[in-house]
């Protein structure tokens, strides 16, 4: 199922979480949770980040000093332990926000214990598993009737798809230039025992799309298609299965954080990159 744009749903999460944090959140409880974690562990990265916010009356500006917490990370399945190091990052819209970095990769299937801890011992802490490699596979063109031109692709061992766009490379001849159109997707579930998901490029609503981007008049020709599918663990699955940012912005509602608050998924951008055979891109006009 194609969407008329491509919004990655996971920083959407981040967006909306932070984006609050200027205003009060209220006297806090009782001996409340020292911190609250923002980020994503990516198997595709060699240098891991997350956002480290202390809890306190008010969220406003990161003082520029050094913030009271040691992180560290424990890879449970091999036992190796990472200290990571706080750097003040300032974001677009001027504030400014501890993020404890690491250089490592995060290995699929393995899970990683993140923990910040205050000097007075307090300390919040998050297990972060990573999902398995996963397969993805071309199966042969669908043609309905007319000229309609269907691509399916499968995707198995991947546990959760938070986002697939397609982005589509091409040639201005008249112009001599290359230009590009992305393409947001929906992926369809296909049994979640099997962790697999299909998802149906149609490329004659795409060409569509792209001569509405780039002028009908215009020669165009496709140069190469790129699809791009964030594959992430199980923790990513919303309340109620749906991204529903009503919900989301409760931080009891969907954090995987232990005497904290926050999100620290893992996952990784998987992508695919071929060219349609002739036949199928002149069906198309393309």
């Amino acid at each position: 199922m194609r969407t008329p744009h491509i919004v990655a749903a996971w920083f959407v999460v981040v967006l909306i979480l932070l984006g609050g944090c200027e205003d009060s959140i209220g006297p806090p409880p009782v001996e409340p949770p020292p911190f609250t974690l923002y980020g994503a562990l990516d198997a595709r990265a060699d240098t891991q980040a997350i956002i480290v916010l202390p809890i306190r009356d008010t969220l406003g500006l990161d003082p520029p000093r050094p913030l009271d917490a040691r992180v560290t990370s424990e890879d449970r399945t091999t036992g190796a332990v990472q200290v990571w190091r706080d750097s003040l990052v300032r974001l677009a819209d001027g504030r400014t926000r501890h993020v404890f970095w690491a250089p490592f990769r995060a290995e699929p299937n393995h899970t990683y214990r993140l923990r910040a801890e205050r000097s007075d011992g307090a300390a919040s802490q998050v297990d972060v598993p990573m999902p398995p490699e996963a397969t993805i596979e071309r199966l042969p063109p669908v043609l309905p009737v007319g000229n309609r031109v269907l691509l399916p692709v499968e995707l198995r061992d991947a546990p959760v798809l938070l986002d697939a766009a397609v982005r589509y490379v091409l040639s201005l001849p008249v112009t001599n230039t290359v230009d590009s159109v992305t393409v947001a997707y929906d992926a369809a579930p296909l049994g979640d025992a099997l962790a697999a998901h299909r998802i149906e490029i149609d490329l004659s609503a795409d060409a569509r799309t792209i001569r509405e981007a780039l002028g009908f008049t215009v020669p165009i020709r496709l140069v190469a298609m790129q699809l791009e599918v964030f594959v992430a663990s199980d923790p990513w699955r919303p309340p109620g299965g749906e991204f529903d940012p009503d919900v989301l912005i409760l931080p009891q509602r969907f954090s995987n954080v232990t005497n904290g608050f926050g999100f620290v998924g893992g996952g990784y951008t998987e992508t695919l990159r071929w060219t349609p055979a002739d036949s199928l891109r002149e069906r198309v006009g393309l």
